[in-house]
């Protein structure tokens, strides 16, 4: 599979077959084949602005860092810029 596709506004297919959706103002879900992790995070002024908590990142089928890699390649293909509040557990 080659890289990130747009299935709805809300919604990217990552490389690995992953889906990024952004769930309203508030939260991320991951999800893949294995179950779905939803991550912490909120919409920022300016628009096109959000924050990820990458503690909030707890998965027990995929390394929390290649989550957090493929949420920032999914929010960058939907034209985001991204600001990292705290690090990876």
């Amino acid at each position: 599979m080659g890289g990130y596709v747009t299935l709805d506004p809300n919604t990217v297919l990552a490389p690995s077959g992953a889906t990024v959706g952004l769930l309203g103002r508030a939260g991320i879900r991951y999800t893949t084949s294995d179950g779905a992790v939803e991550v912490d995070s909120e919409m920022l002024a300016p628009p096109m602005t959000i924050a990820i908590y990458p503690g909030s990142i707890i998965s027990p089928f995929t390394p929390p860092n290649d989550v957090l890699a493929e949420i920032l390649g999914a929010l960058n293909h939907l034209g985001f810029t991204v600001e990292l509040i705290g690090e990876l557990r």
